[in-house]
């Protein structure tokens, strides 16, 4: 095989390599913020047992009504996300489920099975699961504290876009390499300049 061959072959395979890093090795990490209102009358129960300060994932009934702030999510990229309820001296409850959830001042028709996170806490919840691109999730945030009105600040983030609220995943951000991938690709460039300067002819003066 000439010299030619093997350095086309070569500069091939790092274009390969470097194109398979940039698309696969992307990282689109999001972090979407919602705002999140309440009021007294709107209520739903809620799925128990939910502990204070615990991660729960196994619901067995329905407890009594609260006021709610509810809506749905997709993400961009199955990974762990986590979701966080931050509302300033008011106790609140943060649930994460597949599907929609059908709020009721009785027994929700939801079935509780749908839900696979919630927790308890004051005056930030935060709580984790894996979720799957492309599949239609819903929060749910209860409000404990008996005041005509209030609101809090929901905030979903992981490895992938959010489409949550104005945040639409058909916009997908600029990709970022991890330094991991970026190090095998320079190493790569290197090699290949190195082998083209070995093999260039030298002039004889």
């Amino acid at each position: 095989m000439s010299t030619r061959s093997i350095l086309t072959n070569f500069r091939s395979a790092v274009l390969a390599v470097g194109a398979t890093l940039v698309f696969s090795g992307a990282a689109f990490a999001d972090t979407v913020p919602i705002t999140l209102n309440w009021t007294i009358g709107v209520e739903s129960q809620f799925p128990q047992p939910v502990f204070f300060g615990a991660q729960t994932s196994n619901f067995t009934f329905y407890s009594p009504a609260f006021p709610y702030a509810l809506g749905t999510f997709y993400v961009g990229t199955t990974g762990t996300y986590s979701a966080s309820m931050n509302t300033p001296g008011f106790d609140n409850l943060v649930y994460l489920l597949t599907g929609t959830f059908a709020p009721s001042g009785g027994v929700p028709t939801t079935p509780l099975s749908n839900f696979f996170a919630g927790e308890f806490n004051i005056p930030t919840t935060t709580i984790s699961a894996t979720l799957q691109a492309g599949v239609q999730y819903s929060y749910v945030v209860f409000f404990t504290q008996a005041a005509p009105s209030g609101s809090g600040v929901l905030t979903l983030s992981g490895p992938g876009c959010i489409s949550l609220g104005a945040n639409n995943c058909s916009v997908v951000p600029a990709p970022t390499l991890e330094p991991g991938p970026l190090a095998l690709l320079a190493i790569l460039v290197a090699v290949s300049g190195m082998f083209f300067l070995r093999r260039r002819p030298r002039t004889i003066v």
